[in-house]
């Protein structure tokens, strides 16, 4: 099993909320196939958006990541719709 960190980044610049976290949970989980692999999800509010790590089956890292793209491909538009896009989280001190 692998872990591959995303961030998802609130489209109008907010943080994101604990409801939030919980529906994209739930969105992955019902945009998942069994060719993704996706074992565990772990989403959290973050000041930029969300946080999100995925832990996938894959002999690589590269195989684990190349599942995350697919699997957040899929889940874009719904992303989208709640506000979200993927992207690079901002470093740390970066609202300083």
């Amino acid at each position: 099993m692998r872990m591959v960190q995303a961030s998802l980044l609130r489209v109008n610049n907010g943080s994101g909320t604990a409801k939030e976290a919980c529906v994209l949970d739930e969105l992955l989980w019902a945009h998942a196939t069994a060719a993704h692999c996706l074992e565990h999800v772990r989403v959290r509010p973050a000041p930029y958006g969300l946080e999100l790590v995925m832990f996938l089956r894959s002999e690589t890292e590269a195989g684990a990541v190349a599942r995350a793209h697919a699997l957040l491909a899929v889940a874009r538009l719904p992303l989208r719709t709640l506000g979200y896009t993927v992207g690079t989280a901002p470093p740390p001190d970066a609202h300083l």
